[in-house]
């Protein structure tokens, strides 16, 4: 026969060893489990506690708290709505620019490298120009630029995801 909780249970106090029958389970892990939750009572020197707060306390320590949030682990319902939560959060922190796309990120790297190529290529023009470098100090400028050219886009290859994948 199924028992049902009434109204009187819900609110009534329980102990630890009371909890321990309903909910099957050591009165010692009842008591290490309630440890945290606040205490409604003390009766004849024993802790009591209401039934909300204790089954909150002892079933979500039984819960593994990594199966709150895996997908994988929900049932249907619960699963949409978090993907669909997610999805929202997502486009928040977009819209509040805590989100930047992956596009978006490349084309600005892009805009400030190609910037900075640029301002390279044209200082031995500018040092000659404004500065009266000798042509042979602009050789060795332009060929100084050259290398940290080269190696800068040595860096970008290492660092860039492969896309391959």
């Amino acid at each position: 026969m199924t028992k049902v909780v009434t109204p009187e249970m819900a609110t009534a106090l329980w102990s630890q060893s009371q909890l321990a029958t309903a909910f099957g389970l050591d009165r010692r892990t009842v008591a290490k489990r309630l440890k945290p939750a606040p205490v409604a009572d003390v009766v004849r020197g024993g802790k009591v506690y209401t039934l909300a707060v204790a089954a909150k306390a002892v079933l979500m320590s039984m819960a593994d708290p990594g199966d709150l949030h895996d997908p994988a682990k929900m049932e249907p319902g619960d699963r949409l709505s978090w993907f669909k939560s997610e999805r929202e959060r997502l486009l928040f922190e977009q819209e509040v620019r805590e989100l930047v796309l992956d596009a978006e990120h490349r084309a600005e790297c892009a805009l400030i490298i190609k910037t900075c190529v640029l301002m390279l290529e044209t200082l031995p023009d500018v040092l000659e120009r404004d500065c009266g470098l000798p042509p042979k100090a602009v050789a060795a400028v332009e060929a100084r630029i050259d290398g940290i050219r080269n190696d800068l886009a040595e860096k970008l290859i290492e660092a860039a995801p492969d896309d391959a994948d």
